[in-house]
């Protein structure tokens, strides 16, 4: 998450978020994440709901673009609601490539970072302290580059308040 620039809340965002979208549904019930899946690939912003744990939950999204997650209150209206957006769409192209174009070639969590993607699907055998230095080092970069970009669209006087990528901006200046 990086501070809007009122700095009254957090924009929570992912880079190239599919993978991780799909992990956040993996535990709600069966139906309710094949009926998110659905209506994304139709493009419908109606919440799915469903029970988990005792509590009532809600949950829609666009691939490429956002996951919102909300629990609601025992009179089913929102009662905590948050948005994640995938930025990737700002940048098109892999995390190293943005990392290097934005923060440079000699960043210094650079190393960490293409070691832990090129060692992804064997993270079996990594030590837990070296994924959460990975883990870390991305996220330090993400919230890094994405300063960077908001820094870049007040200088050019932009205001967004979605986080999805080129069309957000775009919005903002046809408007």
């Amino acid at each position: 998450a990086f501070q809007r620039w009122n700095g009254n809340r957090a924009i929570f965002v992912m880079y190239g978020g599919s993978y991780d979208f799909n992990q956040l549904l993996r535990d709600i019930p069966e139906p309710a994440a094949r009926a998110i899946n659905e209506g994304s690939k139709r493009g419908l912003l109606a919440y799915t709901y469903f029970n988990l744990n005792g509590r009532r939950y809600g949950a829609r999204m666009i691939p490429r673009k956002f996951i919102t997650l909300c629990e609601l209150d025992e009179n089913g209206e929102i009662a905590r609601r948050v948005i994640i957006y995938d930025v990737i769409g700002f940048f098109q192209s892999t995390f190293i490539t943005c990392v290097k174009s934005w923060l440079g070639k000699n960043y210094v969590d650079l190393p960490i970072i293409e070691r832990g993607k090129e060692s992804r699907t064997d993270f079996s055998e990594w030590n837990i302290n070296d994924i959460k230095r990975y883990t870390r080092a991305e996220l330090r970069a993400l919230v890094a580059i994405m300063d960077k970009f908001r820094s870049a669209l007040v200088d050019l006087n932009l205001s967004i308040d979605k986080w999805h990528g080129a069309g957000a901006i775009a919005g903002v200046i046809l408007d």
